[in-house]
């Protein structure tokens, strides 16, 4: 048997639920662009700023990762034709971006 109080009340929280929503997404639609502007915004002067306190290790830690690379690049041109890296998977090591 059905509540019909209960009911009605489903489908009238239901109605309002449903313009309430469709009023958010208009107001979003409408302002989507300064929302996202707002937000990157912030975002980036937030990295700006994390950037610029940590900015000597940071610097360090990618030259590193580039050095490391550059180094790994040259190891695998030099030794693949050997044999002697036989045991590395050079379709691996290309799919992670590296040329050979």
């Amino acid at each position: 048997m059905i509540n019909f109080k209960f009911y009605s009340f489903y489908v009238a929280l239901e109605d309002a639920l449903s313009a309430v929503a469709d009023e958010v997404y208009k107001d979003l639609e409408d302002d989507y662009e300064e929302i996202l502007g707002e937000y990157r915004d912030f975002e980036r002067n937030f990295q700006d700023r994390l950037y610029e306190k940590w900015k000597g290790p940071l610097d360090k830690v990618e030259l590193l990762i580039h050095l490391s690379q550059e180094l790994g690049s040259g190891l695998l041109r030099k030794y693949q034709n050997k044999g002697e890296f036989s045991h590395i998977n050079v379709k691996g090591y290309l799919a992670l971006g590296q040329k050979v």
